[in-house]
């Protein structure tokens, strides 16, 4: 299921998540389409998140160095019912950007409930991430 779209000069990038049945817990996936239509070769996977009941991405934002943030939910217990913020950096040719967070990915735990990132921008350089917090919304700022 698709949930969020990115778009560059070359090519869109969609963010969402795909559950392998074996698994039964979702993970974010994330690909590049190119405008004529197709998926670019060799271009990302899904990506099962360190907790315990996987994630989605719901939101996706390209750099203007190419580099692709994707924002949403990681599950943070097998039920999938309490969830925390996570950002997913990559780099253009879909491999997770090290330099971000130590593995490529950021978690924040806002407390109990479902935390989900839902959009994203760049401000002064830095990454701002919108979206809720339980019942209340959200916004934070995450260094690049």
């Amino acid at each position: 299921m698709a949930y969020g779209l990115g778009v560059s000069g070359r090519s869109v990038v969609a963010t969402g998540s795909t559950v392998v049945a074996a698994e039964r817990a979702p993970s974010v996936a994330v690909a590049r389409l190119r405008w004529s239509g197709g998926l670019a070769p060799g271009f990302g996977r899904r990506r099962t998140l360190p907790s315990p009941g996987g994630g989605i991405g719901r939101a996706v934002l390209i750099d203007p160095s190419g580099r692709i943030l994707v924002g949403g939910r990681a599950y943070s217990d097998s039920s999938q019912d309490a969830s925390d913020w996570t950002l997913l950096r990559y780099g253009r040719g879909g491999r997770l950007d090290r330099s971000f967070g130590g593995d490529g990915i950021v978690v924040t735990d806002f407390g109990t409930g479902e935390d989900s990132v839902r959009a994203l921008a760049l401000h002064d350089g830095r990454i701002l991430a919108a979206g809720s917090i339980y019942a209340s919304q959200g916004l934070a700022r995450y260094l690049p």
